[in-house]
């Protein structure tokens, strides 16, 4: 008789090892020994939910990614300004990485599925930043020139820099956060 718990909540320690350890140390620190063993179960118990380190790669980061997305978008929900959703997206983003670091650069030693993951939750990202331009530019509470489909793809890249930053920089989390919402008015403002 197995000691195991159930598939779905092995599964889920599963992944969220994965991800600490993608966290701590990269693609590097992901063997199947070190999930096992950071996961609490028998290495058998792990080859019976994934094949390999790959296939838990990719099943980590989309279910890390699938969670901070309801997170997210719930908490967006609540905001009823284009303005006020841009400064939570900052400041979800630089105390997360302050929290829990980013992935370091990995996308050159991710599996094709991992990188898909990737791009995925990206691409979602890019649509709620693009969703909230577009309110912010019909309610004119946002400058008139916003091009929702550009400045989506601008914001998102001050995001993620800010995040690395936030990531590497913990103790400075105030002042970047603070300089990345200045960067958002200042690009999206209505005044100016």
């Amino acid at each position: 008789m197995s000691t195991d718990p159930p598939r779905t909540h092995t599964t889920a320690r599963i992944t969220e090892a994965t991800f600490a350890l993608l966290a701590e140390h990269g693609l590097a620190g992901i063997t199947m020994s070190a999930v096992a063993s950071k996961a609490g179960v028998a290495r058998q118990t792990l080859y019976n939910h994934f094949p390999d380190v790959d296939s838990i790669i990719a099943a980590a980061m989309a279910e890390h990614h699938h969670d901070d997305l309801r997170t997210l978008t719930g908490m967006l929900a609540t905001i009823p300004t284009a303005t006020g959703r841009l400064e939570h997206l900052a400041r979800h983003t630089t105390v997360t990485a302050a929290q829990h670091g980013t992935l370091p650069a990995l996308h050159h030693g991710l599996s094709p599925s991992a990188q898909q993951a990737t791009r995925d939750y990206d691409e979602q990202i890019r649509g709620i930043i693009r969703d909230t331009l577009t309110h912010g530019h019909h309610t004119n509470e946002l400058a008139p020139q916003i091009d929702p489909d550009l400045h989506a793809v601008l914001v998102h890249h001050l995001l993620h820099g800010a995040a690395e930053l936030a990531a590497t920089h913990p103790d400075d989390l105030t002042h970047i956060t603070n300089t990345t919402i200045e960067l958002l008015h200042a690009a999206t403002d209505s005044a100016r």
